[in-house]
């Protein structure tokens, strides 16, 4: 049975995967991008959370509702670690990746 579940979770994975850059591959690299050259993160390091959800939107050119569900997405990626104060970057790696992608 747990093998199942792991074939299972990796499909689900792979599917995300190409879901994920179907739909929110060019705003995931924006904000990729604004993240990555707006706080200039050092893996693991917090870092104040200056900008609110709306300049981020207006910096990128696209909604509040949608910079809340991208992050949340990196966060569920292991990528940042995201609060209402701070965020902390778990891999820089990742987020260049998405951000050269677009």
């Amino acid at each position: 049975m747990w093998e199942i579940t792991e074939v299972l979770v990796t499909y689900m994975r792979q599917v995300r995967e190409v879901l994920y850059g179907y739909s929110f591959h060019p705003i995931a690299g924006l904000l990729s991008r604004l993240l990555l050259t707006h706080y200039q993160p050092i893996e693991e390091k917090p870092l104040p959370r200056d900008l609110t959800p709306d300049e981020i939107a207006g910096n990128i050119g696209t909604t509040r509702q949608l910079v809340s569900k991208i992050l949340h997405h990196f966060a569920n990626d292991g990528m940042i670690e995201i609060s209402h104060m701070q965020f902390i970057f778990n891999n820089r790696d990742q987020l260049e990746k998405l951000a050269k992608r677009d």
